[in-house]
């Protein structure tokens, strides 16, 4: 595993703080373009359903929750549509407001990692774009590996830092969860896919350290958990 510029990662960090991020929804504004993908194959599918049926499921489990709204569509118009929504992500998603100055100060004191299961080529070319490359140490897709769980285990394994020093970020209750099984808590983010009330289930909620609604609040918060 490699740093996002090139270079293998010295170990050595016993001390420092970890934060790994999610990408879309927490830092990329990109959720409402994630659902009008899916809906203009599942036309029944509202934004209050695409809510619910992700709470505490991966991707692939709240596909099949709501696969038969799917309308058929043949190999190359799904082919053609996800083209399409790949161009248009690249296009259209920005940064949401205020995270790219809170990742730099965060850079400052923390170590910043990045593990989605978005693939590179909707990741890499936004973090270029928009110039956020840099503040990560590790950045990991898709294409690394499917568990969220599992590339959080890789990154705290190639960093030597303890799951206790370390922060899961992340707009999607599915990720507190995974998360919990690589022996993290999370910060829950209400600018993505999931409410203040999702995080607060009962299920989960004694892995979320904090919810919060700005990036200035999520600043904060990292910063007291870690006083």
């Amino acid at each position: 595993m490699l740093c996002s510029d090139g270079r293998r990662v010295t170990i050595g960090m016993e001390h420092k703080k970890l934060l790994i991020f999610d990408f879309d929804g927490v830092i990329i504004d990109s959720m409402q373009l994630a659902f009008t993908n899916a809906a203009s194959v599942h036309p029944s599918l509202t934004w209050e359903m695409y809510q619910n049926v992700t709470h505490k499921k991966t991707p692939d489990e709240a596909r099949k929750e709501y696969e038969h709204l799917h309308i058929d569509e043949t190999k190359e118009e799904k082919e053609e549509r996800t083209k399409k929504y790949t161009i248009t992500k690249l296009e259209k998603a920005q940064v949401h407001s205020g995270m790219k100055e809170v990742l730099k100060m965060l850079g400052d004191e923390y170590i910043l990692a990045l593990n989605t299961n978005s693939g590179k080529e909707r990741t890499i070319p936004l973090l270029e774009k928009h110039n956020l490359k840099k503040f990560f140490k590790i950045i990991l897709t898709i294409e690394d590996a499917q568990s969220k769980t599992e590339k959080s285990e890789n990154i705290m394994s190639e960093l030597g830092i303890d799951p206790a020093n370390a922060i899961y970020i992340t707009d999607a209750t599915s990720d507190v969860m995974e998360a919990e099984e690589a022996g993290m808590q999370s910060i829950g983010v209400t600018w993505g896919i999931h409410e203040r009330r999702h995080f607060k289930d009962s299920e989960i909620s004694d892995s979320v350290i904090d919810v919060v609604d700005s990036p200035d609040e999520l600043l904060d918060s990292i910063k007291d958990h870690f006083s």
